[in-house]
């Protein structure tokens, strides 16, 4: 959602995007609410899962 609206706002130059990004402050996201620093770190930490069995499960970063 938040690269969406950085491309939709500033256009598809990765230099914009970024400005646009890091001044993110307070995002209320799925994981929680996102700000990005100074270096275009986001706050909150995230990964990829999968259902098995009724329970969700990381997919190692291997896979």
């Amino acid at each position: 959602m938040l690269v969406g609206r950085a491309l939709k706002a500033k256009g598809v130059h990765t230099a914009d995007v970024q400005a646009y990004l890091k001044r993110v402050k307070d995002y209320p996201g799925v994981t929680g609410l996102i700000t990005f620093d100074e270096t275009g770190d986001a706050s909150v930490e995230w990964g990829v899962g999968v259902y098995r069995n009724g329970k969700l499960v990381p997919i190692p970063e291997n896979e």
